[in-house]
């Protein structure tokens, strides 16, 4: 009876200490307005902060963790965010509203410091490429813009300004990821390697990770990335399945019914995908007899799913899954941008992969593609 209750008592403060793990944050911000909001995000979840003054105090269950948490702040001037990686512990964040998206870390977090340590790594690299940026930039708005492709954003030798910098940062985050891969930050960084490394270094990172992690949703979007080649005309399509905007489990090998279908990957991130929306939909409608017309939410945000799909005139097939740009559906196909559109023909195969939406022209090539 005494070891019974012993057990049941152990059982009952693990069980107490694991739903008392939350995410505490204090904080200051010099120079934070009366009238700025705070919000903390993290995946799906979104909370507005309580301040004080120049204070603020916070207190959430992350769901996900550890996991990267953003601070936005919105006032009269506009908003601005910032990152951190933090786990359910109690953190310390302070600094100022005139660096706020720079040199900010959370004190006391172990998950944290190594964000910290990976920002300062490849800071000044950063900073020059902002000034290099706002260069390229007063040339565009003086109309000097001829060179401007060559001179800063060139991708062979002699490589441009920014290219360099860019390339540089890649050998920096390259470095760290090596060292680091078997960290739940490490691992977190593996979602921003997609079209910067070859396939062997992706390969070689993929051989440090030990056994246990093997399963995690880091590890094995890296492995589907390495894995399945990027789709070229003639491929067959990568199947998948996804949840509809009803939260319904789709298969999309089950929309092919003897009609060629077009694939479109789109954001509420991005002007163009929204831009092309309406348009997009009326189409849909009028060659549905010809083609099932399916669009692919690449974010995890159900709440701008909905959106993108009011845009949509709430008509056609909207798929999407939670794990965002993290899933498996969006490892396999590799997009680099949207809108990205992707024909395929009644057997499957890709006929034709268009990148960007040009209004008018789009639609042409569509109906020249069913003729």
């Amino acid at each position: 009876m005494k070891k019974a209750t012993l057990l049941f008592l152990t059982f009952a403060v693990s069980t107490l200490s694991m739903a008392q793990e939350k995410l505490h944050i204090k904080g200051k911000l010099k120079g934070l307005t009366e009238d700025a909001r705070l919000f903390l995000l993290s995946g799906n979840q979104e909370e507005e902060i309580v301040k004080q003054g120049e204070n603020f105090e916070i207190e959430l269950q992350l769901i996900e963790a550890p996991a990267t948490v953003y601070l936005y702040i919105s006032d009269a001037s506009g908003q601005k965010n910032t990152r951190f990686f933090l786990g359910n512990e109690s953190v310390v964040i302070e600094g100022s509203m005139d660096n706020f998206s720079q040199d900010i870390r959370a004190v006391n977090s172990k998950n944290d410091q190594l964000r910290y340590e990976n920002y300062l790594a490849s800071r000044a690299l950063r900073l020059e490429g902002d000034k290099i940026q706002k260069e390229a930039m007063e040339l565009w708005q003086q109309g000097k813009t001829d060179s401007i492709q060559y001179i800063y954003y060139n991708q062979v030798e002699p490589l441009g300004k920014m290219t360099k910098i860019y390339k540089q940062v890649d050998q920096i985050d390259y470095a760290f990821i090596e060292k680091n891969i078997n960290t739940a930050y490490g691992r977190s960084m593996l979602q921003y390697v997609k079209n910067r490394f070859t396939d062997d270094q992706l390969k070689h990172l993929l051989n440090l990770i030990k056994p246990k992690y093997k399963q995690t949703k880091e590890v094995v979007y890296l492995d589907a990335l390495v894995n399945y080649k990027t789709l070229e005309e003639g491929d067959s399509f990568y199947d998948f399945t996804a949840l509809d905007q009803k939260g319904n489990t789709v298969e999309f090998s089950k929309l092919f019914q003897g009609k060629p279908v077009i694939l479109e990957f789109s954001t509420m991130h991005c002007g163009a995908c929204q831009e092309a929306a309406p348009h997009t939909s009326k189409l849909a409608e009028e060659i549905k007899d010809k083609v099932t017309y399916v669009t692919y939410y690449v974010d995890n945000r159900e709440d701008a799913m909905q959106m993108y799909y009011e845009l949509k005139g709430n008509k056609g097939i909207m798929l999407w899954n939670k794990e965002g740009r993290m899933s498996l559906m969006s490892a396999k196909y590799k997009i680099e941008g949207t809108p990205t559109y992707i024909f395929f023909d009644a057997q499957g195969k890709v006929a034709h992969i268009e990148v960007g939406y040009d209004a008018g022209v789009f639609e042409q090539k569509v109906k020249a593609w069913l003729k």
